[in-house]
């Protein structure tokens, strides 16, 4: 796959997503997306938490029930409240571009109903922030991927710089001893020293 141009490692240049974010709950904007990838345990919900808690949202996360079918997709998103964050995790694990990989040979939604579903078909989406996380966005669907009025920033969720662990951990000692490490390893180490 070749690289989206929109594509940057995340965390070194996430200025622009929290200036988004900010935007949208303020009502500047009506809604905003962010795709991040990489393999498990990267950080990818860790920042995810991170813009709930900073700007007071709750997280409503979608699950995709084998047993929904369009209707059910449909008034799921219809019933995402306003001023939150939509979390749809792993989606690589339910999609490998539109055919539906989920285990069960009895799944009765459609991709385009969930397209349908996230373009705002049964939702107007006020101040609605959707995140999307996948292991492998090669698996992903070009239409999620390089659609920005989908998902605005489709970014690689890569070990965090020098820069963005010295502005969580505070201490010269630990940034040197967690160069390398995910997020979610920034972020432990920084539970284990308080």
């Amino acid at each position: 796959m070749t690289a989206d141009p929109r594509s940057k490692t995340i965390l070194d240049n996430c200025a622009d997503i929290e200036a988004e974010v900010q935007e949208v709950v303020d009502g500047k904007k009506m809604k905003t997306g962010l795709l991040l990838y990489r393999p498990p345990g990267s950080g990818k919900t860790q920042f995810i938490k991170h813009l709930a808690k900073k700007h007071c949202l709750p997280i409503h996360v979608v699950y995709l029930n084998p047993e929904y079918n369009n209707y059910d997709m449909a008034m799921m998103f219809a019933s995402v409240p306003r001023k939150c964050i939509v979390l749809m995790e792993d989606f690589d694990n339910y999609f490998d571009g539109r055919e539906c990989i989920m285990k069960n040979d009895q799944v009765k939604f459609t991709f385009d109903a969930f397209i349908n579903a996230l373009d705002g078909v049964h939702n107007d989406y006020r101040q609605v922030i959707f995140a999307m996380t996948a292991n492998d966005v090669s698996k992903l669907d070009v239409s999620l991927t390089r659609r920005p009025s989908r998902f605005k920033f489709v970014r690689e969720f890569g070990p965090p710089s020098d820069a963005v662990r010295a502005s969580i951990l505070k201490d010269p000692e630990l940034i040197e001893k967690t160069r390398g490490l995910s997020l979610d390893q920034v972020f432990s180490k920084l539970s284990e020293q308080k």
